[in-house]
């Protein structure tokens, strides 16, 4: 169903073909799928816990093959991005009371950390192979574990 729907908005729109965030949103939905489809019999809650985290390192390969750049703070996403569904209803609703600056302060501090970059490059084989073996995956429960672990080990590789 994703590749019909994806092949059906590049019909429509053409352009898409040279969208980036076009690309990198059916990789993430189509890992999210993987990973229902794999794990999707768990807890709910584990499985809250587990998804977020797992599409992050699936992505990272991907991400990272057009841009290198690496921070630590990236690790920090997949807890958010949880924290980011409840802050944002919180803050719609304090600036609907006129009280939208109380968590103003919080905000800044969250924008104004301080980082070490790091670079985290892959080249575009490892890329193709690393596709292949999540396409692979969609039969094979194993070749899953192999993209994770080879996403969280790359992350030992950083310069």
């Amino acid at each position: 169903m994703l590749a019909l729907v994806s092949m059906a908005l590049l019909a429509l729109f053409p352009s898409l073909l040279f969208s980036l965030s076009f690309w990198f949103s059916i990789a993430g939905v189509f890992y999210l799928f993987l990973f229902l489809h794999h794990f999707g019999h768990l807890n709910r809650f584990v499985l809250l816990g587990m998804i977020d985290l797992g599409v992050f390192f699936l992505m990272i390969p991907i991400v990272h093959t057009f841009f290198p750049v690496f921070t630590f703070l990236q690790l920090t996403s997949p807890l958010s991005s949880l924290v980011f569904v409840v802050f944002y209803p919180l803050g719609l609703l304090l600036h609907f009371l006129q009280f939208g600056d109380i968590l103003d302060s919080a905000v800044l501090t969250f924008l104004h950390v301080k980082t070490q970059t790091y670079m985290l490059e892959f080249p575009w084989w490892i890329l193709f192979g690393y596709v292949g073996a999540s396409l692979v995956a969609i039969r094979f429960k194993l070749a899953l574990y192999g993209c994770l672990i080879f996403s969280f080990c790359a992350l030992f590789f950083i310069e």
